[in-house]
């Protein structure tokens, strides 16, 4: 788990660089993160966006990168799902979308 916050701390203290060599305009970036300008000004200098903030910044700058990771994630969980037991058969999907379908 130590890691994954120094990877975070390294995130944000290279958020600056990692926005200025997007190909995205900044302006672009703070219209749809939802950030108030001034706020995501002090942020970006003081390395203070949380983490949701973050993830927003990256879906607009990486969103190809952002597409797969989220891609990765729903996979893993798909398949911890099953080990687990947590799925239904074939037939049962079947009859259930049957069901609600009305036929």
């Amino acid at each position: 788990m130590i890691a994954e916050v120094l990877t975070y701390k390294k995130i944000v203290e290279n958020m600056h660089s990692l926005i200025q060599n997007s190909h995205i305009k900044t302006k672009h970036i703070i219209s749809k993160s939802g950030i108030p300008e001034a706020s995501f000004y002090r942020k970006l200098k003081l390395n203070g966006f949380s983490a949701d903030e973050v993830l927003k910044i990256l879906q607009i700058i990486m969103p190809e990168q952002y597409e797969y990771e989220e891609i990765m994630r729903k996979i893993k969980q798909g398949k911890e799902e099953v080990e687990a037991g947590n799925f239904i058969e074939e037939e049962d999907f079947v009859f259930d979308v049957r069901k609600r379908l009305g036929k």
